[in-house]
C-alpha cells in the first residue's frame, strides 16, 4: 500500500467582478457560505450577489480543500435589479445627494424622486438618458428615497438612500 500526500489548494480570495463574485483560483468543487450559512452555490462564481458576508473554500479533483477566505463583505453600490438587466443604472447608492443615473439605450423619461411619505423632491423630463445624467439632491432630507422612472416602454421605481 502506498500513500500519497498532496499539497493543500491555496487560500482562495473572493473578488467582486460587477454584481459577480469570484473565488480568483481553480478547483473542481468551491463551498460557498454567506453570513455563516452554506449556500447551494458549487461554481467558481455567484451572479448577482446579495448584501452580505462571503467566504469559500476550493475542493480540487483529489478531495484535497483549501483553507477557509478571508471574509469579503459584499455592498450594493448600484441599483439595477428593479429594472431589466443592465438597462438602466442609479449610481452611487448609498450617496450624499449627488448622484448619476443612465440607460443602456436611448431612452426619453420623466424622472421623479420621492421621499418615503409620498413627497415630491425631485421631478424632470430626460431626454437621451443613454447619458449620464446627474441629480442633486444635496439640500434633500437624508433618509430613503424612491426613484420612479416613466417611459413609454418602461415604468419602474427603485430604493435609493440620500
Amino acid at each position: 500500500m502506498s500513500v500519497t500526500i498532496l499539497d493543500k489548494p491555496a487560500t482562495p480570495t473572493v473578488v467582486r467582478e460587477d454584481n459577480r463574485l469570484i473565488a480568483d483560483a481553480e478547483g473542481a468543487a468551491f463551498v460557498w457560505m454567506k453570513d455563516g450559512k452554506l449556500l447551494e452555490h458549487t461554481s467558481q462564481s455567484i451572479p448577482e450577489a446579495e448584501p452580505g458576508t462571503y467566504t469559500v473554500q476550493i475542493i480540487i479533483d483529489k478531495g484535497c480543500i483549501s483553507d477557509l477566505s478571508e471574509p469579503y463583505t459584499n455592498t450594493v453600490t448600484s441599483l439595477r435589479d428593479t429594472f431589466s438587466p443592465g438597462s438602466i443604472v442609479i449610481y452611487p447608492n448609498p450617496n450624499y445627494g449627488k448622484m448619476y443615473i443612465e440607460s443602456t439605450t436611448p431612452l426619453d423619461a420623466l424622472v421623479t424622486i420621492t421621499d418615503m411619505t409620498g413627497k415630491l423632491i425631485y421631478e424632470e423630463q430626460v431626454r437621451q438618458l443613454n447619458n449620464p445624467k446627474e441629480l442633486n439632491l444635496t439640500t434633500s432630507r437624508k433618509g430613503l428615497h424612491l426613484v420612479h422612472i416613466r417611459s413609454a416602454n418602461l415604468t419602474a421605481t427603485c430604493k435609493i438612500i440620500l
